[in-house]
């Protein structure tokens, strides 16, 4: 177990306040998603996809409608209990986008409000919320820590930096879970190297976002076995203009 992993499961045993049962679930770019719990979604045609080096390459840029997500259903597991805080950490790289947004990352509870981002070749986007946007220097890694410790407003945090806070939206869409992945109908090139998620018992809020930011290296571990029934992912469907 790497260091991070190990850190993050002492907290997670030794934290006795927490109301509910915490949980922690990493997928680390050494298999398929699908291999280790996610549900893939894919357009027909798929996107050409391929591992090297510890990553995922997600490549949509044959067609304009090509999408490419994984999505992990946790049914009664994403409502928080007092003291607990919810994290979602990924790491990406945005080779080439073809005309504004397409790779993107998101949430949603069990009482059906989410959060939605998009990214581009040097900005990620909220959106529900068109005011929240952060840019960053293409060509890059970029890793995003995602916090929320009610599930109605969260922090998200960009190499270890806040880049803003914001508020969840109500869904069309019922079906607790996390998704990733070429989310938009649009050409893109992105780069995967993990994303993980799950809950934190108090009192590690305040440590999370150290040990998740700062303290991340390489991790080897076992996805969990999911057999529950999932549900339509978060994906955003647009047309080129």
């Amino acid at each position: 177990m790497s260091r991070i992993s190990g850190l993050i499961a002492t907290l997670l045993l030794t934290a006795a306040t927490a109301a509910a049962e915490p949980y922690w679930i990493e997928w680390t770019g050494d298999t398929f998603p699908e291999t280790e719990g996610w549900t893939r979604f894919s357009s027909d045609p798929p996107a050409e996809r391929w591992l090297e080096d510890g990553k995922l390459f997600i490549d949509s840029r044959a067609d304009w409608f090509i999408t490419e997500e994984y999505w992990y259903p946790r049914p009664g597991m994403m409502t928080l209990e007092e003291g607990e805080t919810f994290v979602y950490r990924w790491r990406v790289k945005v080779d080439e986008v073809i005309v504004e947004l397409d790779p993107g990352a998101g949430l949603r509870t069990d009482d059906q409000r989410e959060v939605v981002f998009a990214l581009g070749e040097d900005r990620i986007i909220s959106f529900y919320e068109p005011d929240k946007y952060a840019s960053f220097a293409p060509g890059e890694w970029h890793e995003f820590l995602f916090e929320s410790s009610d599930m109605q407003t969260y922090s998200l945090y960009m190499d270890s930096e806040l880049a803003w806070e914001g508020t969840f939206f109500d869904s069309l869409f019922s079906g607790a879970g996390v998704s990733w992945g070429d989310t938009w109908s649009h050409r893109s090139l992105s780069e995967w190297d993990h994303v993980e998620f799950g809950i934190l018992p108090e009192p590690v809020p305040a440590l999370s976002v150290l040990l998740l930011c700062l303290l991340w290296l390489p991790r080897r571990s076992a996805a969990p076995d999911v057999r529950s029934a999932h549900r339509r992912p978060l994906t955003v469907r647009r047309t080129p203009s």
